[in-house]
């Protein structure tokens, strides 16, 4: 699912917001002990820490729409390569939502409904959740500055997933930073593909 960029947050009555952080969206996928990380175009993501941490879900099946970002001593994030980790950066998995659990498809369920079960199979796991924000855009708008984070996603309340899709119930402000860019994984090698199931044929273009 895609992102439409704007110049001005929507107001909070229909929608809430997440924060963005420099760094690269993949795409999660746990199939009991084996897990794979995926980007956009399809390249298989070596990222062993964020490997590692999907594997603690408390699950034994999810599909992971998330992001990677590498954070420096200080806690900060960075825009770095995953698999590439210059000036001791870790490399972190921060989920924002949950397409499919146990083999059951969640796409057609309300982004809250997602969201609180995401929320409930990665605590304690090292997955970092993003939560859903209800506050004033203005304010919030201020604390990303200051705190020198990419930007703020918007979503629309009870929107369902579309996959490959930029339909406009997730929007995008860019506040700081480098944007959200598939560019440095490209160097990367094609992978292996996920199981042609329909599971994956659902989700492979987010």
């Amino acid at each position: 699912m895609l992102s439409k960029r704007i110049e001005t947050l929507p107001k909070r009555d229909a929608w809430f917001y997440e924060i963005q952080r420099p760094g690269h969206r993949a795409l999660a996928v746990k199939e009991g002990a084996n897990v794979r990380l995926y980007s956009p175009n399809g390249n298989t993501l070596d990222c062993p820490e964020a490997v590692d941490a999907v594997r603690k879900l408390d699950a034994r099946c999810a599909v992971i729409d998330c992001q990677l970002i590498a954070l420096d001593e200080q806690g900060q994030s960075r825009f770095e390569p995953p698999g590439l980790k210059p000036n001791n950066h870790t490399m972190h998995l921060c989920a924002f939502d949950l397409l499919h659990l146990n083999g059951r498809d969640l796409t057609n369920e309300p982004i809250e409904r997602r969201k609180q079960r995401l929320c409930t199979i990665t605590l304690n796991t090292g997955v970092t959740f993003s939560p859903s924000l209800d506050c004033d855009p203005d304010m919030l708008i201020e604390q990303v500055v200051q705190l020198s984070l990419a930007g703020i996603i918007a979503k629309r309340r009870g929107s369902t997933y579309e996959a490959g899709k930029r339909g406009g119930t997730w929007v995008k402000l860019q506040v700081n930073g480098t944007p959200v860019s598939d560019d440095a994984l490209k160097r990367t090698k094609r992978p292996h593909r996920p199981p042609a199931s329909r599971r994956h044929r659902q989700v492979k273009d987010v």
